[in-house]
């Protein structure tokens, strides 16, 4: 197993006792003028998904924001994810929405290549920064693609690198971490321009500075102690930790991109 693929079935496993249905594995932004704090809510919101669109989730955790666009939308389409144990969730919530004939969810890795048809919208929602190779990855994704795919990414994105920002990208398995102007670059070497640019990074909630300190200090004490079985948990939400103290430091932003392969702004 992948170390990406063990955060992520290890988060499941502690998160899943107190979930009945797919829920976001992602940040609750404060998207105030949306009146919306969850991702998959602002893209309805923002129009971002014609009705009957065809969708690609890469990196769908529990299928949430597949079911939301499905609802909502009539969406199709394919959730990949490298955990396990969140696939086989999102596969058994299916069966109850009765959605099986119209999404789909794959365990994979979007390092891989991604065997489908190709798709009108492409989310990643947190996911991209976990990938071992971007450049593989985007390709991968452009393949799934077609002349007017609308990409739509919300992530971390680093401001200031620092020794703090490289143990976190550590503890995450996050080897694609990038600046905006970085990313923005790579895309655009591969033919994708962005559309929109969106910064909420003062939305992203964070714990003061005092309690950060603390907790931090806690989990780095907690990880030199604890058995192999429950390392990977403690050392997942000390990553947590650190990202909350590098926004708090002015040193990741948090931004959601529009992108396609044409330049118009089409798009509130």
């Amino acid at each position: 197993m992948s170390k990406i693929a063990e955060i992520y079935d290890t988060l499941f496993t502690f998160e899943i006792f107190s979930k009945k249905e797919a829920y976001p594995i992602h940040k609750r932004i404060e998207f105030v003028e949306d009146n919306c704090t969850d991702i998959a809510d602002w893209i309805l919101k923002k129009e971002l998904c014609p009705a009957g669109s065809s969708v690609l989730d890469v990196g769908c955790g529990t299928g949430n924001t597949l079911f939301k666009l499905a609802k909502f939308k009539q969406a199709v389409g394919l959730g990949i994810s490298i955990s396990e144990k969140e696939i086989e969730f999102a596969n058994s919530q299916l069966k109850k929405l009765n959605l099986t004939s119209s999404i789909k969810f794959h365990n994979q890795s979007f390092d891989e290549p991604i065997n489908h048809e190709k798709f009108d919208i492409i989310i990643a929602i947190e996911s991209l920064k976990h990938s071992t190779n971007y450049s593989k990855t985007l390709k991968n994704l452009l393949k799934a693609s077609h002349q007017d795919t609308v990409f739509i990414i919300a992530d971390d994105f680093i401001i200031h690198p620092s020794a703090e920002s490289k143990q976190q990208m550590v503890l995450w398995n996050a080897p694609s971490l990038f600046s905006v102007p970085i990313f923005k670059e790579l895309m655009e070497q591969e033919g994708l321009n962005i559309i929109n640019l969106y910064f909420f990074t003062d939305k992203v909630n964070i714990k003061s500075k005092f309690v950060l300190i603390i907790l931090i200090f806690l989990f780095k004490f907690l990880r030199k102690i604890v058995t192999k079985s429950v390392k990977t948990l403690v050392e997942t939400y000390l990553g947590a930790l650190l990202l909350e103290r590098l926004y708090q430091k002015k040193q990741m932003d948090y931004c959601i991109i529009v992108a396609g392969r044409n330049d118009i702004d089409f798009y509130n």
